[in-house]
């Protein structure tokens, strides 16, 4: 299983082109898929954050330095990176759910699961890079591969038009930040955070 995931993630990150021209997670559910990809992936970054903060590697305090934290406070940031990671993918599946037929696409959430949850791929493989703070720049190299393949995915696997999907992806994108905010604002507010 670890080895169909680890093969999985690195086809979509080498060839994220042909990301889509398979049968790429068709047929599981959401729930599944959350549990076999998008939850083992999402720890590669929850872990190497946590590794990195213990081993003082991170500057949390925002002083050009790394300051020393407390390890129950690096821990709790590993929980809150992994469960944001996860709720980003249904969020974003959520909304791209809901946007895909303003450009001809249909409305069908395990598809829109599928671009969520494959297309985040690079970021969650480049995760690993925190370890290392000076390969974090791959972290945000990243992101452009991110963005090309929700664009295909949007047009591959939810059809919608080619000149509609950059603007529906921005959208979506927009909208899953603003939420990542006021639940982030919330939760922070309660305490919780």
């Amino acid at each position: 299983m670890i080895l169909g995931l680890a093969r999985r993630a690195v086809a979509i990150v080498l060839r994220p082109a042909e990301a889509w021209d398979s049968d790429t997670g068709v047929g599981a559910s959401p729930l599944r898929l959350t549990l076999t990809y998008v939850l083992p992936l999402s720890l590669i970054p929850a872990i190497a954050w946590v590794l990195a903060g213990l081993h003082g590697e991170i500057d949390l305090a925002g002083r050009g330095r790394a300051a020393i934290v407390p390890a129950h406070s690096i821990l709790v940031a590993g929980v809150v990176t992994l469960c944001a990671s996860i709720a980003s993918v249904w969020a974003l599946a959520a909304v791209l759910r809901l946007l895909a037929p303003f450009g001809g696409g249909r409305r069908d959430f395990s598809a829109a699961f599928r671009v969520a949850a494959f297309g985040a791929t690079p970021l969650w493989v480049a995760g690993i890079t925190f370890l290392i703070p000076m390969l974090t720049l791959f972290f945000f190299a990243a992101l452009f591969e991110v963005l090309l393949l929700y664009i295909n995915g949007l047009q591959d696997v939810l059809g919608v038009r080619a000149e509609d999907a950059g603007p529906i992806l921005a959208l979506a994108l927009m909208l899953v930040c603003a939420a990542s905010v006021l639940a982030g604002g919330a939760l922070s507010a309660a305490g919780l955070i």
